[in-house]
């Protein structure tokens, strides 16, 4: 509530949970400081959505907030805003830019991009940063957002600062600085070795910033000098490669720095860079220029994999905009299967795949709770998480490890005991995210099967450490006279395994889940991958083997792999 911290969630449709899921947000309060009395008034808070589901979030904070009244006064600023009581709802959509940076290189860039800009010139004329800080407080604040900067250069790693931390700076045209042809990222020379550094420049006031002013943001936009009369300037320079110093003339940006953490080793770890409008292009450029490298949706979803994280919307099925990345999906894999030859196409009935191109959780989650699913969720209540992820994930601690107490050992075992049944019960609908580390060979591919092995696959794999798994029986084509005679009748009603048969039991093993992102890990040097199970499988698959192990068909293969599940 201090705005020193970014916060992330997952939200849903008003008085709907744990149904009808929006979207993951993240959400940011403006600092709260005792000398700005404007703040004892009113609070500001930012939600940032994805692109994919900003309609349907901004349609549900209508119902939520009842809106009383709609001001079309500030339809010049391509904003909406309404109204309820004391609290104001204003679109900010197409107001804020944020890039965001990736890797141990992202301290050299940012210290090479942002210039604390000198916002202490006393000149006739007042502009704006000249008026933001002539209170005291700000003024030490912009100070100790300096001391900030500089700590850039001597750390190795986003990871050594405080996880999502906020930290608020005022710098000077980038476009000033912006190298004449692209460089190399330079080496941090003077490491500091002690992390406390990282948290001491760490303090509340290092998050203010001018960017939270409307006002401010619009000064910033109407007044950026143009591209033509930035270069003429820079062409009269006597010196060539020197800075050009325009005192006045040179615009100040406010901008907010979002840590991001990452996993271990700081694998993935970065910053958030938030600027206000028509400033996008100029950091852009120059964060290319100093040795930042582009990157797209492809590339943050390879990222999320390697780090076992979620990635929206492909990670969410049960939101709109999750359901639609799965149907256009769909739809390119049965347009790649059309295309080819009718000998080179795989004959999913033989290899008894019921659904080779869509992800069927309803049906799977019906079969499993023996009756009709009208909606399904994914589990993400922590508590009911953590009680899962106890009796799944082999490298969590046991009880036993956490608490060394042995009343505290039978307290704990009990309450477990308790939840465990009330998670399977309640949740009986829902899915659960699961990752698949596989045992010896295979490399899990999309639309890969999770099922469940028989006594007699762990039995062989007790007696055999190099087993690889069972394979699965050849289904009969009750289609392939038909096939022959009419070769034009449409694939998806010639090779499709009966939609009335339980999906459950489609094939020899009982199937509990789907892999929906799969290959091999370069992090952990073999194949592993992501996916949902169903909480009643997971049940299921609880009660009859020992260890946990999984089988794993990819649906062009009739071989069941083995492999490790833990829940994410």
């Amino acid at each position: 509530m201090n705005g020193t911290r970014e916060g992330h969630t997952c939200v849903y449709k008003y008085d709907k949970y744990p149904y009808h899921a929006i979207g993951c947000v993240s959400y940011l309060w403006k600092p709260e400081t005792n000398q700005d009395e404007s703040n004892l008034i009113s609070r500001q808070l930012w939600i940032w959505c994805h692109p994919s589901c900003y309609n349907e979030l901004w349609e549900e904070l209508k119902i939520c907030f009842k809106p009383e009244n709609r001001d079309s006064d500030i339809s010049e600023l391509h904003q909406q805003t309404f109204s309820s009581g004391e609290i104001t709802v204003i679109s900010l959509k197409d107001t804020l830019n944020r890039h965001r940076l990736i890797g141990p290189s992202s301290n050299q860039i940012l210290y090479q991009v942002l210039k604390p800009a000198n916002i202490l010139k006393k000149d006739a004329s007042e502009q704006w940063w000249q008026k933001y800080y002539q209170i005291p407080s700000k003024s030490l604040a912009y100070t100790q957002q300096g001391e900030f900067i500089e700590s850039l250069d001597k750390t190795p790693s986003p990871g050594e600062y405080t996880p999502y931390s906020v930290i608020g700076v005022t710098v000077g045209d980038p476009r000033i600085s912006r190298p004449d042809r692209k460089t190399k990222v330079t080496k941090i020379k003077d490491v500091d070795t002690d992390n406390t550094l990282c948290y001491d420049k760490l303090v509340s006031d290092v998050s203010m910033s001018a960017l939270w002013n409307s006002d401010i943001r619009q000064e910033v936009k109407a007044t950026k000098m143009s591209d033509q009369k930035l270069n003429e300037l820079k062409s009269d320079i006597m010196i060539p490669g020197s800075l050009a110093d325009l005192g006045i003339e040179e615009s100040r940006v406010p901008v907010i720095l979002v840590q991001r953490p990452g996993t271990s080793g700081n694998y993935g770890s970065g910053w958030d860079v938030i600027l206000p409008q028509n400033w996008s292009m100029a950091f852009w450029l120059t964060f290319i220029y100093h040795g930042a490298r582009a990157a797209g949706s492809r590339d943050l979803e390879s990222l999320a994999f390697e780090q076992s994280t979620t990635y929206y919307p492909n990670d969410y099925p049960d939101t709109s905009a999750g359901s639609i990345h799965e149907q256009k999906s769909a739809e390119k894999l049965k347009n790649k299967f059309d295309k080819r030859p009718p000998a080179k196409r795989c004959n999913y009935v033989k290899l008894g795949i019921a659904a080779p191109f869509i992800y069927p959780w309803r049906d799977l989650t019906s079969s499993w709770t023996d009756g009709r699913i009208e909606h399904i969720y994914v589990l993400r209540d922590r508590k009911c998480l953590k009680v899962l992820s106890q009796m799944f994930n082999a490298n969590t601690k046991s009880i036993n490890q956490q608490y060394p107490n042995k009343q505290w050992q039978k307290t704990i075992h009990r309450k477990l005991e308790i939840t465990k049944e009330s998670v399977f019960e309640e949740h009986k609908s829902s899915l659960v995210h699961v990752e698949l580390t596989m045992l010896l060979r295979g490399v899990p591919d999309e639309h890969a099967m999770i099922c469940i092995p028989v006594d007699k696959d762990i039995e062989l794999l007790q007696k055999d450490k190099t087993y690889s798994g069972p394979k699965e029986p050849v289904h009969k084509d009750k289609n392939k006279t038909q096939k022959q005679k009419n070769m034009t009748q449409s694939l998806t009603e010639l090779k499709s395994v009966d939609s009335a048969s339980c999906m459950r039991k489609s094939c020899s093993r009982e199937i509990i889940g789907f892999v929906n992102h799969g290959g091999f890990s370069l992090g952990s040097g073999n194949g592993r991958g992501q996916g949902f199970c169903t909480t009643k499988g997971l049940q299921y698959l609880s009660q009859h083997t020992s260890p946990f192990y999984v089988l794993v068909r990819n649906p062009s293969s009739y071989q069941y792999r083995f492999a490790y599940i833990n829940i994410i």
